[in-house]
């Protein structure tokens, strides 16, 4: 049987050495849109691309500290999900589409319009 190249021998020993700081990093930058697991997955493929530009300016475990950082980072940035907007049917609510200021629609009434609509089956939004 062939023995492991070197690179993953190394790859495995940094992260058994290393586990502690990434999964710290991944715990709390984890969220519903960025699962614990897939984030710390992303750390590890981010450390394995980068095991050849590691130069010993600083400790290993720094490195890989900022690079959990920084994966991170860019997994909630780009993990964030876009907020559908949805514009609101007035007549939905049974509001007027005429300018009526002597009787103006008090928040309150809109919320009851909408709950009613709501409880009966109707899409609100």
């Amino acid at each position: 049987m062939n023995s492991p190249p070197e690179n993953e021998i190394l790859f495995n020993s940094l992260i058994k050495e290393n586990s502690r700081i990434i999964n710290s990093v991944c715990y709390f930058y984890s969220s519903d849109n960025i699962p614990f697991e897939d984030l710390r997955q992303e750390v590890y493929i981010n450390i394995w691309k980068g095991l050849d530009q590691f130069r010993s300016d600083s400790k290993v475990s720094t490195w890989i500290y900022r690079i959990a950082i920084n994966t991170a980072l860019m997994a909630n940035r780009t993990g964030k999900k876009k907020i559908n907007t949805v514009s609101i049917d007035p007549m939905v609510f049974n509001i007027s589409q005429k300018k009526d200021d002597s009787q103006p629609l008090s928040v309150t009434k809109i919320g009851e319009r909408v709950l009613i609509s709501y409880k009966n089956g109707q899409s609100v939004f």
